[in-house]
């Protein structure tokens, strides 16, 4: 946490430049098969997506959105902070749905056609009362989509 909370002051301080830093990071570390990785690569994809450009954001979104959806499958619990253990198949992890809302609210109305890929994952996430924070977390990131929906009608 403490890491993530650095990193995201560094990315306001630096602004876009901070994704070519912290990219390499991301990307050698999502696929590696020890948990504690993949956990890091994703919470480290989150922290930096505040503030920055449409521009800068656009490539992330194309390239990086399917590596989220898959952290959301990931079958290790711990990726979601360690809590009770569900089937790995009908939960949603913490830190890939933050990451997923703060790239929404990153990028603005442009991520509406990326919406229908995630539908499947927000009910999961909906539907995981026993997990509060997903499920809170969920519910934010249907607030901002609904919110992106509103600014473009």
């Amino acid at each position: 946490m403490a890491g993530g909370t650095c990193l995201g002051l560094v990315a306001r301080t630096v602004g876009d430049s901070v994704v070519k830093l912290v990219m390499p990071f991301v990307e050698g570390n999502i696929l590696k098969p020890d948990w504690h990785c993949r956990e890091a690569a994703t919470y480290a994809f989150g922290s930096f997506l505040e503030g920055r450009s449409v521009e800068t954001l656009g490539p992330l979104v194309t390239n990086d959105l399917d590596f989220l959806l898959n952290a959301m499958r990931d079958e290790k619990n711990h990726v979601k902070h360690g809590h009770n253990c569900l089937d790995a198949y009908s939960i949603v992890h913490e830190e890939p749905m933050l990451a997923i809302g703060a790239l929404a609210h990153a990028y603005g109305p442009e991520f509406e056609k990326y919406m229908p890929e995630l539908y499947k994952y927000l009910e999961m996430g909906l539907q995981n009362f026993e997990e509060y924070e997903v499920c809170a977390i969920t519910v934010g990131v249907i607030s901002d989509y609904c919110q992106l929906s509103y600014k473009l009608t």
